[in-house]
Order: structure tokens, then sequence, then C-alpha cells
């Protein structure tokens, strides 16, 4: 049994039990559902109730004030400014409404938000006629109450005339309250208005009333039911893209790590869906699509999108057979159908037709075909070598373009280098250029030693000596070996800058790095172009130049007999060297390798 608590009771410390799973821990703030009264918790592992929170009368807030933080105690003081507004100003009387001649007359109640917008919730209860408001309140959550009371005022002003008010898609939420209330609530609203809901709000103007209306005109002319609707696809691996978008699309998708943001363009678009079915850049359908949701005869919650997926996937399957690996929801169409309860009927409805788990390649597939910017270069990378797979340079460059797209510096380079050598997309150099300079504007070295090269020798840029030092030097402060020793060699010859042989040799010093034996291609390079230039010096000037890298090359001191455990010279040496701090497991491993070196005797 869920235990219950009051407001001002220590309940943030209190530690749950679980009797179902054996959860135990405290109550999460970020996991709470608010309902009008109070807040409830459910156990993160099974869903069991586990606490109920009551949310406080306004005589224990009073006499808790000491109780209160900073922020709770602004809330209250906005709620009683609220509650005062709509004392002072709702609707109790016919007189109070303008004179509507229209008949049949059928109102809209919604919703506006202040300048807060819309994560503050909306500010004011609304009734329309044809767009015009004709009433305005302090809105409140869960409401239905108040609702009923406002349709006993606009009876007794408009009579009969009145056939119905309706509330629009973006206020039943606020109005309703808790998902599974709606089916019930709602009869209580309804059932003494003739006229159906979606007829009302599309007859004034309500625009998701309007698509819902469009929606079963298309959906009943074009859907997909049959394998021959759909075209041929080559390749014996396929993974398509689920997608829910608007056309022109209103949202997109920010990917950090695993987490994930949606932008919204409130200005932009209709709000009418599509559903798509991609592979790359090929669509292969697009129907009309809703994210309503409606009780089945069993009383379970039945979405739209997961019984239509279910269905749009049988008919894959009998076109592309065992090729077709999976159909994967995309990131940003998750926007449409947020909820625990409509992401779980999804989930259902796609391991029903593809299982999970699957192996290495398929589950990279599926993160690249989501969105994810990690497994796309993968997956580029991949095709581009031909591992697993064959190589298709066309379709690495598809797969290198979806993680530029969104930002990510390392696919803009790449994306530039193909364009720069035509591989995989048409010769343009001026595209190539393009992407050099959002990948470079975005710190990535090889860009900037690129662009570099560029402003050097004026190649789709105008020559520019002190623009080519300043991409150089940014590369170059990074490692990137190409822009050293090139700052080496125009520090050497004079080219843009005074010669200066001190700067040539601390830049090819660089570039062939502390490893004496100059293993690599480019330090042996560096090595042969940093001894040339050590000829040209004065001896002045090669110990100006010596201490000058000597004084730039962090050195770890350790006193004799210390040990390199506890040691904070150690993690001050690792900065110095990355410019970051230490991990724990880098610092672990590092204390293992110099306790190594000191028990060898090594200095």
């Amino acid at each position: 049994m869920a235990k219950i608590f009051n407001w001002f009771d220590n309940w943030k410390m209190e530690i749950l039990d679980c009797p179902k799973c054996g959860w135990q821990g405290q109550i999460d703030m970020g996991s709470t559902n608010e309902f009008d009264e109070l807040l409830d918790f459910r156990c993160p592992q099974c869903d069991t109730m586990l606490a109920i929170i009551n949310y406080p009368t306004s005589d224990e807030v009073r006499e808790n004030q000491d109780k209160l933080s900073a922020a709770e105690k602004a809330f209250y003081v906005a709620q009683r400014e609220h509650d005062a507004e709509f004392d002072k100003n709702h609707l109790e009387s016919p007189s109070q409404l303008p004179m509507i001649e229209a008949d049949p007359l059928i109102l809209v109640w919604d919703i506006e938000f202040d300048s807060g917008g819309e994560t503050a919730g909306p500010s004011y209860t609304t009734i329309k006629h044809e767009g015009q408001v004709i009433w305005r309140e302090s809105a409140y959550y869960e409401c239905v109450d108040r609702f009923n009371e406002v349709v006993k005022v606009l009876r007794q002003k408009y009579g009969d005339r009145l056939k119905a008010l309706i509330p629009t898609g973006r206020s039943k939420t606020y109005l309703y309250g808790d998902i599974i209330s709606p089916s019930r609530k709602g009869l209580d609203i309804c059932t003494s208005f003739p006229i159906s809901g979606i007829e009302a709000l599309a007859a004034s103007g309500d625009q998701g009333a309007l698509n819902r209306q469009r929606y079963e005109r298309e959906f009943a002319t074009h859907r997909l039911e049959r394998a021959d609707q759909l075209p041929d696809v080559a390749g014996d691996f396929l993974v398509l893209s689920w997608d829910l978008a608007e056309n022109p699309p209103r949202v997109s998708v920010r990917v950090s790590q695993d987490a994930f943001h949606y932008d919204w363009d409130k200005g932009g678009g209709d709000g009418f869906l599509y559903v798509t079915l991609r592979h790359e850049e090929q669509e292969l359908w697009r129907e009309a699509a809703t994210t309503e949701a409606t009780y089945g005869e069993d009383g379970q919650l039945r979405f739209a999108l997961a019984d239509r997926y279910d269905e749009l996937a049988a008919v894959a399957k009998s076109k592309y057979g065992d090729r077709l690996k999976d159909i994967v929801p995309s990131l940003r169409s998750a926007a449409y159908y947020t909820g625990r309860l409509a992401e779980e009927a999804l989930g259902k409805s796609r391991n029903l037709h593809f299982p999970k788990p699957g192996d290495d390649v398929l589950n990279l597939w599926r993160r690249a075909v989501a969105g994810y910017i990690d497994a796309q270069n993968d997956v580029s990378n991949l095709l581009f070598l031909g591992e697993d797979m064959p190589s298709n340079s066309t379709r690495a460059a598809y797969w290198c373009r979806q993680a530029a797209d969104q930002g990510d510096s390392y696919a803009q380079c790449g994306l530039g280098i193909l364009y720069e050598n035509g591989d995989g997309v048409p010769l343009d150099d001026a595209e190539a250029l393009t992407w050099y300079r959002k990948a470079a504007d975005q710190g990535e070295p090889y860009s900037q030693f690129t662009l570099g090269v560029r402003y050097r020798s004026g190649a789709g840029v105008p020559l520019d000596y002190g623009e080519a030092l300043d991409w150089f030097r940014k590369a170059a402060e990074q490692g990137q070996v190409d822009a050293q020793s090139t700052l080496g060699s125009m520090y050497e010859s004079g080219q843009g800058v005074p010669q200066d042989y001190v700067q040539a040799y601390r830049w090819f010093d660089k570039a062939a790095g502390n490893d004496p034996e100059s293993l690599t291609e480019e330090g042996r390079e560096a090595r042969k172009n940093l001894n040339a230039v050590a000829a040209k010096m004065t001896k002045t000037q090669r110990a100006k130049a010596r201490r000058l890298v000597r004084e730039k090359k962090p050195t770890l001191h350790l006193l004799p007999g210390s040990k390199v455990n506890d040691c904070q010279a150690l993690v001050d040496f690792f900065k110095a060297i990355t410019g970051r701090e230490t991990t724990a497991q880098e610092l672990e491993e590092a204390r293992a390798t110099f306790d190594t070196h000191k028990e060898k005797g090594d200095k």
C-alpha cells in the first residue's frame, strides 16, 4: 500500500521499499506525477505506486513559512495572486457575456500563455466564437468542474442556440489532467451537445479539428495495404526509418551523447502529420498519420501510431522478406508521441516484428537510422572501408551527411574531403569549402589546417597569408602535425611573416614530437626540417630555440624515493600536457606505469 504524506512531512528523506520488486530508495522529484491536489511516486523498476504526497492547504503554507524555500515562497505568492485575480474576474453571470446572433452557436474552449510560454503552463482560459475571444479568465489545472459551471452560464445567456462548447486539442491536457480521465469526464461534459466535437471545432476554424478531418479523408484513399505498393530496394541488409513529421517539419532534434532535445518552430507548418518509410535517401512510402489514442472494448488505451506501425511493418516484411532487419522510429518522431504509455505501445508493436537484441552490426545500424551521430559516423566508415558489408562510397557519403547536418565537426570535415575529391558525391570545391569552414569554426583541426592551405595558396579563397597563419596556428596548437610543420616552413622562409629561425625550430620540434626516433613519416620529415633549420642558425639562435622548446615542454619532477601514488606532480603533469584534468582511470593507469618504471630503476 502506498505511503501517504502531507507536504511538510519529511518525505524527501523517507526510504521507500517496493513490495513487488524489492527496489529501495528515496523519492525523486523528477519522477513524480503531478495532479490537481497531489503528487504520486511510482517504483522506477516496476511502476508500483509507492507514495502519495498531498499538496499543502493555504493554512498549512501560512503555518510553515520557515520550511519553504525561496522558490516555493515565490510560487505560493504567485498562486495567491492568481487566485485573487480569478476571484476578481470570473464568469458568473450572463450579463458578462456579449450578444451573439448566430444560430446554431458553436463556442470553443481554449487556453492562452503569457510571456513564460508553454513550459510555464497557460495563464488564461478563453471562450471563443469564430476565432474572437468573448470571455477570458485565469486558468486552472484539471478544471472540469469549472468547465461545467461556465456551460451553465453560457446556456443562461444563449439558450437553445448554444449547440457546443468544444475544448481545443491543446486545452484538453490542462482541462482533463491525467491521461485516464478524459473518456470518463468527457461524457459528463459533452452528452448534452448533439453536434460532433470534431465538426464543431472544424466549423470554428480550429486547426487540430481541420487536420483530423483531413486525416480521415486522406487515409481513406491513400494508405499502405499491399506489398506491391512499395518499391523494390537493393541490398541484403535493410534497416528502414519510420519517421513522423510535418511538411515542412516543425521539430528538429539535438543529440548529445544518448540524450536528445527537441527544438520546435512554433510558427511554421499547419501541424498535419505524415508517417514515412525510408531507406536512406529513398522515400518508400508516405501517408497521413494521427497521434490520437482511444479506449478499446477491453478498456485498454490504444494508440493509433502503434497500431499503424504494426500494420506497416507487416506489409514491409511481406515485400522485403528476411532482408528487412528492422524499421526504426527516428528520434525526431518521438516528439509527437511523448509519454510512457505511447512509447511502450510502439515498442511492443516493434518488438513483435523485430525482436531485440540483435548482433553488434544490426544494433549499430539501428542507432544510425534512429539519428545518433556516433553511429552514423561509424556506419559511414564501414561503408567506405567495406567492413561487414560491401563498400559503397555513395551510401557512405549519405551517412556522413546525416551526422554533418546535425552539426558534428568530424562528419563536416569528412564531407568536405568527399566533395573536394568527388568521392560518393559530385565534385564540388565550393561545397567542400563550406563544410571545411563549418568544421573549422567548431575547432576541428584538420579542417583548420585545410583552410590554412587554401588561404596560403589562394585555392577557392583570396590569397591571404595572415588568414592562413591564423588557421595554421589554431590547428597547430591542437597538435595537428601538418599545421605545425607548415608554420615551421613559413617562419623559415619568411612567407607572410618576418623570417624567424627560432620560431621555425620551435614548430618543427613540435611536429617531430617527443619521439627521437621519429617513427611516423610526418615525424621523420619534421625531424629532417628541424635539423636543416638548425644548420642555418647561429649559436645564439640555437641556444634560444632550445631554451624556448624546453620551456614549452612540461616535465614531471619527483623527489628521490617519492612514491608516484598520491603524487600531485603527476596530476599537474598530465594537465599541462593535455589541457584537461585526469579521469580516475587515467590516473590509476599512469600511477601503475610510473611505479613499474621506478621498480626497474628507470629515470
